[in-house]
């Protein structure tokens, strides 16, 4: 009985307009488009952050282990592999390395990378431990990079964006 007061409903409610369906999916389809790809945007952004935050903290306890990596190492340190890198001290090479194997690990570009000289400075509030601060950037090229629009080219989105990431603790003695 239901059914059949639904059939009547329905039938008798039914508009034939053919092509509408399609309409509405060519005017809802590019805002899905934009919506997805600023998702994956994102989640490239926020994936290479995490990497630069762990790569960081494995940085820093080592450097607040070897404080002397404020005065050993040059400012700022060369890429790994690099002609600068093997004539640096092998504290240096270790922290270097530190710092890079989870953004290779990530898959970035270690080319992108730029590790600044471990900085300490003394402790305020005690006047033994000092405070070591390591700071990490790097230059992420994401997917739509190289995309740009006929008439808008980028909207004033940059080709790069620059990640940058510092931590400090205090120095393990």
């Amino acid at each position: 009985m239901l059914s059949l007061w639904l059939a009547t409903i329905s039938k008798k409610y039914k508009r034939s307009s053919p092509g509408q369906n399609t309409v509405e999916m060519a005017v809802v389809l590019p805002f899905v488009l934009i919506l997805l790809i600023a998702l994956f945007e994102m989640s490239q952004v926020f994936f290479a952050y995490i990497a630069l935050v762990n790569a960081t903290r494995d940085g820093t306890i080592y450097a607040s282990q070897n404080p002397d990596l404020a005065t050993l190492c040059p400012n700022p340190i060369p890429q790994v592999g690099s002609a600068g890198f093997l004539g640096m001290d092998q504290k240096c090479k270790n922290f270097a390395e530190r710092l890079s194997a989870d953004p290779i690990a990530a898959l970035l570009d270690s080319r992108a990378m730029t590790i600044a000289r471990p900085v300490v400075s003394p402790n305020p509030s005690q006047p033994n431990p000092d405070i070591v601060t390591v700071s990490i950037s790097y230059q992420l090229r994401t997917f739509t990079t190289s995309m740009s629009m006929p008439i808008f080219d980028r909207m004033g989105l940059p080709e790069t964006y620059t990640l940058r990431y510092s931590l400090f603790m205090v120095e393990n003695p």
